[in-house]
């Protein structure tokens, strides 16, 4: 196994904390915020322990599953996920709401098992992945408040 691969990314946006986390934990909205994912199954309630969530995820010509649960969350503030593909082991993502003025900083971490042949790709590619989710996050959670 190489070497893994770790992401953190953040984003201040200027919404209640509650519509951020929302967005950001229930499969639900996975579709909506990446149009590369489609989930298939959601189990329990979203962004709390145990709950899980399969995604179907197209990237280019590359088509995978994905099946996440959640293994560890304080609601609204912060959670943490693992990852696997098929019985192999995908990655954890760990995710935290901070207060931010009148609105929150989500700060996201990616953890991948292994960068493979070509680490700073593989890297690249999850930084730019995450950035644009965490506008959607925003876009979205400013669409609301507009509501």
């Amino acid at each position: 196994m190489g070497t893994p691969v770790v992401v953190t990314e953040e984003r201040s946006i200027a919404a209640p904390p509650a519509v951020v986390w929302t967005l950001a934990t229930d499969p639900a909205y996975y579709q909506r915020l990446s149009p590369q994912c489609r989930l298939l199954s959601a189990t329990g309630q979203p962004g709390a322990p145990g709950a899980e969530s399969v995604v179907a995820i197209r990237v280019g010509l590359l088509r995978f599953r994905v099946r996440a649960r959640v293994v560890a969350a304080r609601p609204g503030e912060e959670i943490t996920t693992e990852s696997w593909r098929g019985r192999k082991p995908a990655g954890v993502q760990r995710g935290e709401v901070l207060p931010d003025g009148d609105g929150v900083l989500l700060r996201w971490t990616v953890t991948l098992p292994d960068g493979g042949l070509f680490p700073r790709q593989v890297e690249a590619t999850c930084r730019a992945n995450l950035v644009t989710w965490l506008a959607a996050i925003e876009r979205e959670a400013l669409a609301r408040e507009l509501r």
